[in-house]
Parts: C-alpha cells; sequence; structure tokens
C-alpha cells in the first residue's frame, strides 16, 4: 500500500510530496534533506500491524499539510519522494523502490515472508535471547533452563555449563542466521579449517585453545561478540535493506548505483567501527588456526624469519594484521578484504560525514585536502 502526504519545510516553505510504502515494521523512519534548502527533515510512521492503522509523527523541520492544502498545492511541490524502508532502491529508478526492484527478486513472497518473520523474531526472542545469555553469565542455570523451556521450548541436552553454552550458541546462531546474508557458507568453512588444524596437531590445537583463555582474549572475544550482536540488532532498521540481495536473480557488481532510504550514519558508522575492531581480534583466533593447519606452528612465517602468533601478531595494529592475512587464503577472502584501514581510519578519526546533498558518506584525507 502506498501513502501519500506533502510536508512544507519550516526553512523555505518548500513542499515536498512523499509516497510512501508500508511495510512490515511497527515503526518506519525516514530523514531527506529538503530538495529547496537542504535543511533535514525527519518523520516516522508508527504502525499497528494487527488492525492495519497508524498514524504519522509530526515531522522535524517541517510540518504536513492537510488533503485540502495538499491538493492545491498540486504542481507546486519541489520533489516527490519515494520511501520504502525495506527495499534497497535504485538511484536512477523512475517508478517507487518496490516497483523498480521487484523484477530483480527471484521469489520476493519468500522475502516478504521473511521479512515477516525477522519482525516476529526481534519483537518475541530477540529480549528471550539476551535473558539466557544473562543467565548462562551469572551462572543462574534454573532461570537459564526456564527460559530456554518457556521461550525455545528446549532444555539443554545436560545439566553441565558446556551443555548451555551449546544451546546458546545453537539459538544465538538460528537467531542470527535470519539476518545476515551468507553465515553458512562462512560456518561451513570456518568448520573445515578448523577441522584441518585439528587433524595436523589436535594437541596443538588444544594448546592454542588454552592460550587464549589465559590471556584473556577469549572472554575478551564474548564480550565483543555479544555487544556486536546487540548493536547489530539496533541499527537493523538501516542495514536490513542491503539483506534483499540474499533474495536477488544476481546479486549486481556496482552498489554505488542504490540508496537505502533510512540515513542513520552516525550509528551505523559506531557499528562499523566496532564490528572492524572485533574483526581484528578474531583474526588471532584464525591465523592461529591456520597456521597450525599449514605449519604444524603457533607462528606466522615471514621473510625475516617467523612471527609468533601470540604475542605478537595480537599485538599488531589492525592495518599491519591485515597485511599478513592478505597472505594466507582463505583468510584473505573471510578477513582481509573487508578490513579498509584508509576507510576505518577516516571514520575513526572523526574525517567521515554523511552529505545529504549528495546522499554519500564522504571521507576526508588530510594530506589531499
Amino acid at each position: 500500500m502506498i501513502v501519500r502526504k506533502a510536508l512544507r519545510c519550516e526553512g523555505c516553505s518548500g513542499i515536498t510530496l512523499t509516497r510512501m510504502a508500508i511495510g512490515h515494521r511497527p515503526k518506519q523512519t525516514h530523514k531527506f534533506p529538503c530538495p529547496g534548502c537542504g535543511i533535514e527533515i525527519i518523520y516516522a510512521v508508527v504502525l499497528d500491524q494487527e488492525v492495519i492503522d497508524g498514524y504519522f509523527d509530526e515531522p522535524r523541520n517541517g510540518h504536513w499539510l492537510g488533503r485540502v492544502e495538499t491538493e492545491a498545492a498540486d504542481g507546486e511541490h519541489l520533489a516527490v519522494l519515494t520511501f520504502d524502508s525495506e527495499i534497497l532502491a535504485e538511484r536512477e529508478g523512475v517508478f517507487s523502490p518496490f516497483t523498480t526492484v521487484m523484477r530483480r527478486f527471484y521469489d520476493y513472497p519468500a522475502f516478504e515472508q521473511d521479512e515477516m518473520l525477522r519482525h516476529a523474531l526481534r519483537t518475541n526472542r530477540w529480549d528471550s535471547l539476551r535473558q539466557l545469555l544473562s543467565y548462562f553469565e551469572t551462572g543462574r542455570d534454573d532461570l537459564f533452563d526456564r527460559v530456554a523451556k518457556a521461550k525455545f521450548l528446549c532444555g539443554p541436552d545436560g545439566d553441565t555449563r558446556t551443555d548451555r553454552l551449546s544451546l546458546l550458541h545453537d539459538q544465538t546462531a538460528r537467531f542470527l542466521g535470519m539476518f545476515v546474508y551468507e553465515a553458512d557458507d562462512i560456518t561451513r568453512e570456518v568448520g573445515e579449517r578448523i577441522g584441518e588444524a585439528h587433524q595436523a596437531d589436535a594437541r596443538l590445537l588444544e594448546e592454542f585453545a588454552e592460550m587464549i583463555v589465559s590471556n584473556g582474549l577469549a572472554a575478551e572475544l564474548w564480550r565483543q561478540m555479544h555487544d556486536l550482536h546487540r548493536e547489530f540488532m539496533e541499527a537493523w532498521e538501516s542495514l536490513s535493506p542491503v539483506l534483499n540481495l540474499r533474495y536477488w536473480k544476481k546479486e549486481p557488481s556496482d552498489l554505488t548505483k542504490f540508496s537505502v532510504t533510512s540515513k542513520d550514519f552516525e550509528h551505523i558508522r559506531h557499528f562499523y567501527l566496532s564490528c572492524f575492531e572485533t574483526l581484528s581480534q578474531i583474526s588471532v583466533l584464525a591465523i592461529g588456526v591456520e597456521t597450525i593447519a599449514n605449519h604444524r606452528q603457533l607462528s606466522i612465517p615471514t621473510r625475516k624469519g617467523a612471527l609468533s602468533v601470540i604475542p605478537n601478531y595480537a599485538e599488531l595494529a589492525s592495518a599491519n594484521k591485515a597485511d599478513h592475512l592478505a597472505k594466507n587464503p582463505p583468510l584473505d577472502r573471510l578477513f582481509a578484504r573487508h578490513m579498509a584501514t584508509e576507510i576505518r581510519n577516516g571514520i575513526g578519526h572523526h574525517a567521515s560525514f554523511y552529505d545529504r546533498t549528495t546522499d554519500e558518506v564522504v571521507c576526508v584525507k588530510s594530506e589531499q585536502a
């Protein structure tokens, strides 16, 4: 369903006509620069999916026009802006995002059904999953088992901490698997690499596991990963259109021709930095497994000799880690290609910003002004 509403900018008094596709979420937020003066206008629509009803919040830096005013202003609007927060929109699309990209889906009903499931999971399961995590960390086995049976209709296979950890892992992976692009393939490949390391030298792999526990890396990664899960779910509204690619016939070669409707750069910027740093930390585990699988040792061969995984590699800056990862397949593909240090530094040093007029993120390099 498409809802048409017009608003007037508080700054330049220009009129903008908005066309919004109603999606599956209880709240859709849209931000855009006024086509007349560039000031940012933000509004949200709150929906009740059960009774098919809702209302529009009053825009920030603008106000809605009534039906009579909207009809009277026909032809005076500066632009017609179309929003669909769940669809990855083509920048040059003439029609609505839904109409334009519909031809790209191999099975749109499957996407629509999964979107409804994702909404249900976020609404009904996410808090329960966080409860499981909290009770596991605090050792409240009785409450852990109660939540598992009540919310997930299962219990641990036994009464040990490992049994409860296994249940927590399986439920977390099953939940997050609905929200990511290619987790199954990555998980399978990682499992195979660990299997190779175990076959090459099971004792050394166990020694490596003991090292990352004793030096605190395992505990720190536990904290970072679960904090990332929280940040990911908080940023989901803005990130979700990218998941459209999972349902498309063919992945486009150039994503710069597409745009997301919800502009939440500040939130995504922080999430990107968190992902980058955690990926850098996880690479210690990955390269340790690879050196065991390929060389039966816990050091990385270099032109000058060898670099110990712990502590030498672990203490390297992220940019230097990326150089080593790039030389070790499949870590070049799983890690290095995602570690764009120039982008990370630009974002981390506050040298990046969202340009509302061009709808682009700009990263300023000081040496190039």
